[in-house]
This record gives structure tokens, sequence and C-alpha cells, in this order.
């Protein structure tokens, strides 16, 4: 991506400068500075060096603070924000979910989604793969500025009624009209076979190679607890019985005898499945799976506290080369939309992961699993969007570091989207 020319004199221009900038894609600056015009970064680097002459500009420092990418939370579901669902095993959770959500029209599902959009931009959240029901968290998305891509959420567990839940569903996304908004451009549709254990392979088939066909990210959960590796493997256990709580006829359902993973492999479709979320009760022959059909996971430890359940081999997935990202879930099933402290939570996991390493899962990383890395997502580059995040750190830290970002007494202090302020504390 080619620096900007600075030759037009016409445009205004904002310098923002903060202690340490941390770009992702490139070293740490200290003393740095990032110039900005139209929603666009122009240059990023030492202030003396990037600092425009002889045009009108608007300065912004940020003391004791370090300026990063604006954030992506690579897995959420931001209609589920107006619900509060006490921690349970999955199983237990599920229906309780259903029931709330069950009548809810699609108001409701809009306006939980705003709730969403607000939580994330004061978490420094810009960029979201938000998973959707019902659809209303595009509008909720493009109307607070942020990007993401809205991952159509699809569930029929039957065989033989893919094709009509397909095909209702695919109408429903093409004939809604795209909301009309600064930032409709990058709010993207994609796909979203629920889990193995809600969607037939028939329905998992056709989102697959509709989304290959049509160039649409496909999204799915994979492997979160215990008790649905044991349906997936056996048809039995708590899975079965959450089913029967639910009235719903499970009676024709085969078990894979292996892993989803392996059997998604067999049937040809998981090279073309983009993101899997969570991946918890998943083993080395997965890992490499994933890995060479190139494949990111998602990974979500607050949730997986929360349902009291084992998080993935972090540090064994690392070893393998599995390209990794940063969820929080819903607001039904995590304590927060923040992404920092999901990652704080994932050092717990893994005290070995480098805080370099931890920023990208926060920022690059998710924005390749969601294919906007090409406009500057999740990075600080010339000619990519002006998205960034100030974080104030503690005033007992004089020397700031890249580390000083994951201390949980610092806080995100300012968002800025398409180079305007979205939230300031």
């Amino acid at each position: 991506m080619k620096e900007l020319s600075l030759d037009n004199t016409k445009d205004t221009f904002q310098l923002w400068t903060a202690d340490l900038i941390c770009p992702v894609n490139d070293l740490p600056i200290r003393n740095g500075a990032v110039l900005t015009s139209n929603g666009k970064v122009l240059a990023v680097g030492e202030e003396e060096f990037i600092r425009p002459h002889s045009t009108f500009v608007t300065e912004r420092h940020f003391e004791n603070s370090i300026l990063i990418p604006g954030l992506v939370n690579s897995h959420t579901h931001l209609e589920l924000s107006g619900i509060q669902i006490l921690p349970s095993k999955l199983s237990e959770w599920i229906p309780n979910l259903v029931s709330q959500t069950r009548e809810w029209p699609s108001h409701l599902f809009l306006s939980s989604s705003r709730i969403g959009t607000a939580k994330s931009i004061s978490s420094g959240v810009t960029c979201v793969g938000d998973i959707s029901v019902s659809g209303e968290s595009k509008t909720a998305i493009v109307d607070a500025g942020m990007m993401g891509i809205i991952f159509h959420e699809f569930l029929g567990i039957h065989e033989k009624e893919a094709e009509s839940i397909f095909n209702k569903k695919i109408a429903e996304i093409y004939e809604s009209k795209d909301y009309e908004g600064e930032s409709n451009e990058f709010v993207r549709n994609g796909l979203s076979p629920h889990s193995p254990y809600s969607a037939s392979f028939d329905l998992y088939n056709r989102i697959v190679s509709h989304g290959s066909s049509n160039n649409l990210k496909v999204a799915t959960h994979l492997l979160e607890s215990p008790d649905e590796l044991q349906f997936l493997q056996t048809g039995e256990g708590d899975f079965q019985e959450m089913f029967e709580r639910l009235q719903s006829d499970i009676d024709f359902f085969e078990p894979f005898g292996c892993s989803p993973i392996e059997f998604f492999n067999q049937k040809g479709i998981l090279r073309n499945i983009h993101l899997t979320i969570h991946c918890n009760q998943t083993d080395e022959n997965d890992w490499r799976l994933l890995r060479t059909n190139g494949v990111y996971v998602c990974v979500c430890p607050r949730s997986a506290s929360f349902f009291d359940h084992a998080l993935a081999d972090i540090r064994g997935m690392r070893n393998q080369g599995v390209m990794l990202c940063l969820g929080t879930d819903s607001l039904a099933s995590s304590p927060s939309l923040s992404i920092l402290e999901e990652a704080i939570a994932l050092r717990e996991a893994d005290s070995t992961i480098e805080a370099s390493e931890l920023l990208m899962y926060c920022t690059l990383s998710g924005s390749k699993a969601l294919g906007f890395e090409n406009e500057g997502i999740g990075s600080i580059m010339p000619g990519g969007v002006a998205d960034f995040v100030v974080v104030e750190v503690s005033k007992d830290y004089k020397y700031l570091d890249i580390e000083h970002i994951f201390d949980k007494r610092s806080v995100v202090g300012c968002t800025v989207i398409n180079g305007m302020i979205r939230f300031e504390k």
C-alpha cells in the first residue's frame, strides 16, 4: 500500500502523538506520531520526521499512553448483548438462551446489537466477526462506523430440511437492503453453519460451496465443550438430554465416530472454512489439519471459564503453527467485550506468549482471518484506515513498553475510527 501524498493543501490533517506507538506490522516507535487525513493514515513514524509544514494540522497528544491499531474481535454475537444468563454447562445454557430469544421481534435484536457496538467501541474494538441469527447487527455495526463481517447463522440438523433452510436464509440475506452508512463499504456478509451438532452435513456442504463460489467468508463453532465432543462421537450424553429439553427429534443423528475436523477434511470442505471458533477439544491431528488447510482458530478464554470447561491447549496449538486470533463471544457468556481483557486471560493460560505476539492476536491476526488486512485494519500503515486505540498506562511506569498494554491497570482512553474520535474516557 503506497504512502499518500501531502501535496493537496485543501485537505486538513490530524497529528496524533503518544509516548509509544505500536503499528503491529512494524517495530514500536518511541515518541511516535500518526498523521491522518480523510479517514486514512498518511504516515507513521517519529514525530519530528512526519510533522507536516505549511498545512493546516490539528494536533492531539496522549500523555503516558500507547497508541495501537483498532482491536479486532474475531468472534462475538452482538445481538445477544442485552441478555444475561447465569454461568452453567453449555448444554444447560443453550436452552436458556433459546427460551429468552425465541419470540424476540427484530427491533429487540437491533437494540441489543446497539448495546454491543457501544460497549465494543469503549473497549477499543473497531472491527468484529459477528455471528447473527437475525441479521439486525449489520445495521448497528454500520451505524456505529465500525467494520467487520456479519456471519449469518444457519441452524438445522435434519438432512432432509437442509435445502429449504439454506434457500430461505440465502434469500433473506440477498433480499435485505444494505443499511446506508459511512462504513458500509467495510461491513460485509459472511456465512456460518452454527456447529456440527446443530447443522447437518448437507447444510454445511451447501453453505461452504456457496461461500467459495461467491467469495464469502465462512465461520463455524467447533468442539467448544467435552459434552459436544461426546455427542458428536457417540450421540449420547448431556447434549442428547439437551435436545430432549428442546423437544428436538435427533433419533436420525449418526455420530461422526471421529473429530468433526477430521470428518470435514475427509469430505473436502475444511479448506473452504475460513474461521473456526473455540476448538477447545482438539488434538495434534486436528491442529495439523487446521494448519495445512489454512484455517484460523478464534479462541475465547473467558467464555471457556464461564462454561467451566477447559480452554484449548494454546501452547500446543502455537507449537504446531495454528493461526490464532481472539474473540470475546457474547455478553451472554462473557463479562465484557474487551479484547485486551481476553488477551490477559489467554496469557494466564499460556505464560510463554510474548506481548508482541499477544498484540498480534488482538489485531492483525483477526484482520487476516476476516479478510481486512489489505485495508490496513489491524495495523497502522500508510494508506490504511485511520483506526486506532489509545491505551492509558499507569503513571508508575515512566518508560513505556509494549508489555504495559496488557497490564491490568491499563485502560482504553480513546478509540478513533476513520480518523474520528468515537469514544473518549
